[in-house]
């Protein structure tokens, strides 16, 4: 039995070289901050080529398939669960108390919201009533004739306009 020859066809190297993933690496840590064009630059590419190497990189199938894997990485680390929600909570307090961050203390509004919208935590409150003694029973009984009287009052002169 004798078996054909497959020759493969040239194609893009499965490894990424350091520049191509430099140049992810910066597209990725800089989502919709950056063009495609800087990334090269930061890259190590020409400037004077770099519009067309970031076009040639974008196209090429080992780049997406690595920038695709990358970013689900990346998003992956900054989603908000259970496990990591307490030690944000903890590092942002800290960052508020200790080092006077300005932008620590204007995120902690949202970060409850955050917990809220998780079902952490929510907001409870808590009505406490009291036993009515029959005196203010027969005080709310008063209370609620008179509205239903003047209520009564109104339907009436309602309904002597409708006539």
């Amino acid at each position: 039995m004798k078996q054909e020859v497959v020759k493969k066809k040239a194609g893009y190297p499965v490894e990424l070289t350091e520049m191509q993933r430099r140049f992810c690496e910066f597209l990725v840590m800089n989502e919709g901050r950056t063009t495609a064009k800087d990334a090269a630059i930061q890259a190590g590419y020409s400037p004077k080529n770099a519009s067309q190497e970031a076009y040639g990189l974008q196209q090429n199938p080992h780049i997406q398939m690595y920038m695709t894997k990358r970013m689900n990485e990346v998003n992956k680390s900054f989603v908000v669960n259970r496990q990591n929600y307490v030690k944000r909570q903890i590092n942002l307090s800290r960052m508020a108390a200790e080092e006077q961050h300005p932008t620590a203390v204007k995120a902690a509004p949202f970060e409850s919201h955050i917990g809220k919208a998780l079902g952490i935590f929510i907001d409870r409150k808590e009505i406490y009533t009291r036993d009515l003694t029959a005196e203010d029973k027969l005080e709310r009984k008063a209370e609620l004739l008179a509205k239903m009287r003047k209520m009564k009052r109104v339907n009436k002169l309602i309904e002597k306009l409708k006539n």
